[in-house]
């Protein structure tokens, strides 16, 4: 899939130096990026999920802790 994206002129130049010296293309490191940044972003909401999902099954326990 072709998806246009715009990228500020700074990240084009970032972009490009560090795909020269990996030695692959802006395309592959952006690919990645976008990968790695969803997986993160996946994880913390399943986090917060869970989080939220044992707080309200220990409450009452944690109430008469205090």
């Amino acid at each position: 899939m072709v998806v246009p994206i715009r990228l500020s002129e700074d990240n084009e130049i970032r972009l490009s130096k560090q795909a020269e010296v990996e030695g692959v293309s802006m395309n592959q490191i952006a690919n990645k990026a976008i990968a790695e940044y969803v997986e993160r972003h996946a994880h913390r909401d399943r986090v917060r999920k869970s989080a939220t999902t044992q707080a309200a099954r220990f409450a009452e326990l944690m109430e008469r802790l205090k």
